[in-house]
């Protein structure tokens, strides 16, 4: 191995799996420093995953009577377009956080390779592939006061990175107003926005290059949809897809278009994907988010309609779509959100 050249070998070692990279930790100090270093970057190339939350349903026998409760259960969704489970990314002294405390699990957004958890009032960091996990966060009390559940029922969410500050942001859609917490300095700041933005899900945000991307419709729009005008060129969702900003669009009634954005921020490099006749989903409420390409050319989309979410898998050579089904069965997901597998820690957030 001193043979080969440092530069071959940060080459060789950028796009190896995250925990390939945590067990050669061990190999050498030097690999140790290198994996360890701030500077040390992993290729991102494939390495689009998806984490998911269903709960399980079970019965606790207390002194008087049974209680009722819910377990999340949380799983991975690797390129192969197959479901591992994952523990409970949450833990406190002597174990697991108990389960009536965190039955409210949402995922919040993502970014870096960094999930943002939401139970009750509390945010925590989350990084699936080192399996790090972090509170950084409550929601104010002065934003609790003001919009009180339409947190959980109205309000869209997003993680985005300030590379100015060096400081990760949190960030809050509801209606007319943007509330914005700061993980560096934990203070939260809201801001009233020119116009009212009804979105139509609450985790309808994705994170690309540190920046928030979403789909925006005003009241106007809104209205004109569900009547059925102007339903070409209809956005129906937005993904990342090999490090590119990628959408959903419907094509009038003919079908559904994604499409990729090959150069950032270059309206023109819009580029077309895949066509689908029919992707089940209500104009309204539904939303469609491509995640992965495989290697033989199958397109994974999460399928959104209102409180339920689901995983579906496109094959483009038989035009056929099926759903991603666990010990047999096809599950509805409470909460689906994208990833890109990183080294990156919460710790310092803490």
């Amino acid at each position: 191995m001193a043979d080969i050249p440092d530069e071959i070998t940060i080459i060789i070692l950028s796009n190896l799996p995250v925990k390939s990279l945590l067990r050669f930790k061990c190999v050498s100090e030097s690999w140790r420093s290198l994996i360890s270093s701030p500077t040390f970057e992993l290729s991102n190339h494939r390495r689009e995953r998806a984490i998911t939350v269903t709960y399980t349903h079970y019965s606790v026998l207390t002194r008087w009577s049974f209680e009722e409760n819910y377990r999340p259960l949380f799983r991975f969704i690797n390129e192969q377009l197959t479901l591992e489970e994952l523990n409970c990314p949450l833990k406190e002294k002597g174990g697991e956080i108990s389960v009536p405390s965190i039955d409210n699990c949402m995922f919040r957004g993502s970014c870096h390779g960094l999930i943002l958890l939401n139970f009750k009032r509390h945010l925590f960091l989350w990084n699936p592939a080192t399996q790090s996990c972090t509170k950084v966060l409550d929601i104010d009390d002065l934003t609790l006061r003001k919009y009180g559940s339409f947190i959980t029922t109205a309000a869209s969410w997003g993680l985005c990175f300030d590379s100015s500050k060096n400081d990760y942001k949190v960030v809050m859609f509801i209606y007319d107003s943007v509330a914005i917490a700061s993980l560096k300095t934990k203070e939260w700041r809201r801001v009233k926005l020119p116009y009212d933005v009804c979105s139509m899900h609450s985790d309808a945000w994705i994170t690309l290059h540190g920046r928030l991307h979403g789909r925006l419709h005003s009241k106007t729009s809104l209205k004109s949809n569900y009547r059925g005008v102007g339903l070409d060129n209809v956005i129906v969702g937005l993904g990342v897809l090999d490090e590119c900003l990628c959408m959903t669009c419907l094509k009038s009634y003919k079908g559904f278009e994604i499409l990729i954005m090959k150069e950032y921020g270059v309206k023109e490099s819009w580029t077309p994907l895949f066509f689908i006749k029919d992707l089940g989903i209500g104009l309204l409420f539904g939303l469609a988010a491509p995640f992965i390409v495989t290697e033989n050319g199958k397109l994974a989309l999460i399928i959104r309609e209102r409180d339920s979410q689901r995983i579906v898998i496109y094959n483009p050579k038989d035009d056929n779509m099926r759903d991603i089904v666990v010990h047999g069965k096809t599950y509805l997901f409470t909460s689906v959100i994208t990833y890109v597998e990183s080294l990156s820690s919460p710790e310092g957030y803490y």
